[in-house]
């Protein structure tokens, strides 16, 4: 077994190579057969690397002289399970693969003196992937998303077609229209592992448009529950700024919270009154500007024959609500809301106005009966 000890030092081969040439070994003829050189040696004409290709194999020799039958275009075949590395189609997978069959087929590597197994070769590889650009760049559920859809297209592409019905459902529920960017919206969603409870959020972050103002759906009734809060601390704020704060909190990037204090801070600066904190009262004990002043707005509305609803406090606004006391600034009560209200012509047409004045003539001509 001379020749098994030459062709030893040739390089470093895996057992199943050992074991392919030991059967090569088996049908060399005697020593001085025509048929061989001897000494081991295959007959003429024919490589000792070609016997350990695969038999498809029809690769050029690789450089070194090292262990034959690897290379790009058959990796797939030998190493069926990381078949999706080339499958990716990055150029930085592509080139850890290159680079690892490379330092395969030198027979003096420093990678193979201690790894004589596929899968110790195979754990040196996952190692270079692990330092390639795509797999730096992309966090763990974007790689194992991009994995299946190379490698496992079927339950791919049912996921994406489950992950659809779940976009459709919840755009419907927000009053918004994704059929343009369903397929997109779907891949994303896969990309990034949306979960049920995020889906909504994750939904509008990608819709997000300022410009886009449902008219049904849960954006909606955000803008709408605080539009109703502006309106019950009697200030105003622009729909545009509104309707941002609404898809703010669908989007997660604000609270409700964080809404209602701003809309607060407005009606403080609106109003500019010392006698109360509107941001504390409200916190503390859910008191609103309308609320503080229902008094005033039934005083009002009766005197100008209006109900409490057909009044709007915001009409009038702080120039004629608030009272200026010694440089401090109050609202007004109930008594001085009808002096107020008396003094407006609106009350001039009013059944109260018209009551009093008859009650006055009824009066004057008792007198002077």
């Amino acid at each position: 077994m001379a020749g098994m000890q030459d062709v030893q030092d040739f390089g470093n081969y895996t057992p199943e190579e050992w074991e392919a040439f030991n059967e090569f070994l088996k049908t060399l003829p005697p020593s001085g057969d025509d048929a061989s050189s001897g000494d081991g040696e295959p007959p003429p004409g024919q490589r000792l690397d070609d016997q350990l290709r695969p038999p498809d194999d029809k690769s050029d020799d690789p450089p070194g002289g090292g262990p034959p039958g690897l290379n790009i275009e058959n990796f797939e075949d030998r190493f069926p399970g990381y078949a999706y590395i080339l499958k990716l189609g990055d150029s930085s997978l592509l080139e850890a693969v290159n680079k690892w069959i490379a330092e395969y087929q030198a027979d003096d590597s420093e990678y193979w003196t201690t790894t004589s197994s596929d899968t110790d070769k195979i754990n040196v590889l996952l190692g270079w992937v692990e330092q390639s650009d795509w797999y730096t760049t992309r966090d763990e559920t974007e790689r194992a998303a991009l994995i299946m859809e190379v490698s496992d297209p079927g339950t791919w592409l049912k996921k994406i077609e489950e992950n659809k019905e779940a976009i459709k459902a919840a755009a419907r529920a927000m009053g918004l229209n994704v059929d343009d960017r369903l397929d997109e919206l779907a891949r994303t969603s896969m990309l990034e592992g949306w979960t049920a409870d995020e889906l909504g959020e994750e939904l509008a972050q990608a819709m997000f448009d300022p410009t886009l103002q449902p008219t049904a759906g849960s954006i909606r009734a955000l803008y709408n529950g605080l539009l109703g809060f502006a309106n019950s601390q009697l200030t105003t704020i622009d729909a545009d700024d509104l309707w941002e704060m609404a898809w703010g909190i669908k989007r997660g990037d604000d609270t409700l919270e964080n809404a209602y204090q701003t809309i607060n801070q407005s009606a403080a600066t609106e109003w500019d009154l010392t006698d109360f904190d509107l941001n504390a009262e409200y916190q503390q004990n859910g008191t609103t500007m309308a609320g503080r002043l229902q008094g005033v707005r039934g005083t009002i509305a009766r005197l100008w024959d209006l109900t409490p609803a057909e009044l709007n406090l915001m009409d009038l606004g702080p120039s004629r609500l608030i009272v200026t006391e010694d440089g401090n600034r109050r609202l007004m009560n109930s008594q001085e809301a009808g002096l107020m209200a008396r003094a407006d012509d609106r009350f001039l047409d009013s059944s109260t106005f018209k009551d009093e004045v008859g009650r006055i003539g009824s009066g004057l001509m008792r007198m002077m009966s």
